[in-house]
């Protein structure tokens, strides 16, 4: 009976989760990256990665203005500079909207396991199938 009660108790508890958790949006995501890069991955929850996304493009942006500004439009390093600044940039986009998707996925996945396991059904058999 109490093993019971516990149960119930915390599928409660993930009936709040749920209802406190707040949908994140891939597409807002990008477009906070399109707009200051690695912010769509701070949006998501991941600092690390939005600091080093942030630093990384804003870097190669840097490098390739210097040899434009050093060398002109025409010189191969600016062009190489830019090219790899243009798929930091565009990266970093997708990045930001493929780590919302993750997120998402997790947190669903992470509310049925445990909706399963407080449900007291052996999740055994649905990978032995």
């Amino acid at each position: 009976m109490a093993e019971t009660r516990a149960s119930a108790i915390n599928l409660i508890n993930i009936s709040a989760e749920i209802s406190s958790h707040k949908s994140k949006s891939p597409l807002l995501a990008g477009l906070f990256s399109a707009v200051i890069p690695g912010s769509g991955k701070f949006y998501a929850g991941r600092k690390g990665e939005a600091i080093s996304a942030f630093l990384s493009t804003a870097g190669t942006g840097l490098v390739t203005w210097e040899n434009y500004r050093k060398n002109g439009l025409n010189d191969y390093r600016t062009i190489a500079f830019g090219a790899i600044f243009a798929l930091s940039y565009l990266a970093n986009i997708y990045g930001s909207a493929f780590s919302v998707t993750v997120s998402e996925n997790d947190f669903k996945e992470h509310v049925k396991t445990e909706v399963l396991f407080n449900m007291h059904i052996p999740l055994d058999s649905f990978f032995n199938k």
